[in-house]
């Protein structure tokens, strides 16, 4: 079964779903013959089993939840990863996933020796067997505030006048935005998917969400 939302949308999941279904049951000459047939082979799947991916997070002073779910506090100034994955088995999941946050001091005028800190980039790499198949670069400038969005090394412009979402598939995955105030989402194929959205004081804050199978083999921390 494709799932609607994965890499290649409802289209895959018309072509691999809904179009056997339709040649192969519905639109038989004995439907009632051939339906149960249909289903032995491909028994429907109500979703009950389904077990959503638990998100992360990271947001504030900064304040980083894990994939699960164990909060905490990191005031460092520099580059750190956010998420690196660490696949046992290339075979099975050819992927290396990576996530790089930057993190500066808060400048607070009335207290100049203040130690908060926000997330002011993010950097997402993603290789397949060795090679680079995907590089997204956020970044907030501290003086005005606005965002730079990059897509392996190339500008992406924003539009601030822009009320609809944009979706820009790539290599990797895709990616959505719209203005500079609203969110921006990434998805990729190793099992990833990301919102990061315009925080307080010209910061960045993002949601993260992972394959329940990729959890105990991917590192959720600053480190």
């Amino acid at each position: 079964m494709s799932a609607p939302l994965g890499t290649l949308g409802i289209a895959s999941h018309f072509i691999n779903d809904i179009l056997p279904w339709l040649n192969c049951c519905k639109h038989t000459i004995y439907p009632e013959m051939y339906c149960p047939l249909y289903y032995e082979r491909r028994p429907s799947d109500s979703g009950a089993d389904y077990v959503p991916p638990r998100p992360a997070n990271g947001a504030g002073d900064p304040l980083i939840t894990t994939f699960d779910n164990f909060p905490y506090t990191f005031n460092g100034v520099g580059e750190f990863w956010a998420v690196k994955t660490t696949p046992s088995n290339p075979l099975l999941y050819p992927y290396t996933f990576q996530m790089q946050a930057r993190i500066e001091k808060l400048a607070i005028e009335d207290e100049p020796s203040s130690h908060a800190s926000i997330f002011t980039a993010f950097a997402f790499s993603q290789l397949k067997q060795g090679n680079r198949i995907a590089l997204v670069q956020i970044q907030r400038n501290q003086s005005s505030g606005c965002l730079a969005l990059k897509l392996d090394e190339e500008h992406i412009p924003f539009n601030n006048d822009n009320t609809e979402e944009i979706n820009l598939p790539f290599s990797g995955g895709s990616l959505s935005y719209s203005s500079q105030s609203e969110p921006i989402s990434l998805s990729f194929v190793s099992g990833f998917s990301f919102q990061i959205f315009p925080g307080p004081s010209n910061s960045l804050t993002f949601t993260a969400s992972a394959r329940q199978d990729l959890l105990n083999s991917t590192q959720v921390s600053v480190s």
